[in-house]
């Protein structure tokens, strides 16, 4: 299928998972939606058996009508050892994928050593790019129950989105900077739903 169907259609999503329910590898494979991922676990000294379900993902897809797009798709090499094993490339429609140390997977940045500190730079970025229009909208005379309703859903979705399964492995200078962050948000809403109080 070498076109794609409208966002925000009803019937995308079905004839999405009409084309993909059937897709099997012998890798581990996980469909969500429109995002579907495959991973293998490859012990010391032995060789990666990736491509060949990569290989067979492709077929599968071809018999399907629907093509992979080889520059939407990533790998990542996740390992704990100081020794970089040398794999081959996978391989996609004739093309190297791209080896990337880190990818975002429904929302989450995963990085090849499971480590947090990427995604919670990113969600320190975007909290503090919200947080930037959230003074905006204040000095532009916005009411200040319009500025809680966008602190409730601009700001607070975005450090909440999955927080019990990183917060816990966060190090602790990064987990305090993320409480500090979150205190000072929450330290902002308050002062405003007080205001609201007030003047009611």
């Amino acid at each position: 299928m070498p076109s794609g169907i409208p966002q925000g259609t009803k019937l995308g999503p079905w004839l999405f998972l009409v084309m993909i329910n059937d897709l099997n590898t012998p890798a581990e494979l996980w469909k969500y939606v429109d995002d579907t991922s495959c991973s293998k676990i490859v012990t010391k000294g032995s060789e990666s058996k990736l491509q060949e379900a990569v290989d067979d993902l492709s077929r599968q897809a071809s018999i399907d009508g629907f093509l992979l797009n080889e520059a939407k798709c990533k790998e990542v090499r996740i390992g704990f050892s100081n020794n970089n094993y040398n794999f081959e490339p996978l391989v996609l429609n004739g093309k190297p994928l791209e080896l990337v140390i880190s990818a975002k997977l429904l929302g989450m940045i995963i990085s090849h050593d499971l480590k947090w500190n990427m995604h919670a730079s990113e969600l320190n970025r975007k909290c503090s790019f919200r947080l930037y229009f959230l003074r905006q909208l204040k000095r532009s005379g916005v009411t200040r129950s319009e500025l809680v309703l966008f602190y409730v859903t601009c700001i607070r979705p975005i450090l909440e989105y999955a927080s019990p399964v990183f917060h816990r492995s966060l190090p602790n200078y990064i987990s305090e900077d993320y409480f500090h962050l979150f205190i000072h948000l929450s330290t902002i809403l308050t002062i405003l739903i007080l205001l609201i109080v007030v003047i009611s």
